[in-house]
């Protein structure tokens, strides 16, 4: 798929996304639970059942944010340590061993081989 392509189905669905959780804030006590809501001269149990369904959609919003921030959080941390291990295989100075942890050539290959066709990489890490 053309990256141009994916981006405007990503904004596009977005957009959906945020039009149907305000839609949901709005008028979705109605729809789930229409049944016993009043429309008109609510009542304090109306309000109990109103606000819990919105709490429980305002929590749902805040946990998906929480996931998408460790998601992202994640992949940007493992490129970073893979751009590292990187640039200390790809320089010219002796690797340091601590001890009771010896260095793990093919450990270091299998990264370095996925490393150099990140862009990321490229751009951040420079060879001596």
């Amino acid at each position: 798929m053309n990256p141009k392509t994916k981006r405007i189905v990503l904004a596009v669905t977005l957009v959906v996304v945020v039009i149907g959780y305000a839609l949901l804030l709005w008028r979705g006590p109605w729809w789930i639970d229409g049944a016993h809501l009043r429309t008109k001269n609510l009542q304090p149990a109306d309000g109990v059942v109103i606000t819990g369904f919105r709490t429980m959609l305002v929590a749902l919003g805040a946990g998906a944010v929480a996931a998408l921030g460790l998601h992202y959080t994640h992949r940007s941390h493992r490129q970073l340590r893979s751009c590292m291990n990187t640039a200390k295989s790809n320089s010219r100075m002796p690797e340091r061993r601590t001890e009771g942890r010896p260095n793990s050539p093919a450990k270091a290959k299998s990264l370095s081989g996925t490393l150099r066709r990140s862009s990321f990489c490229r751009h951040q890490v420079t060879t001596a």
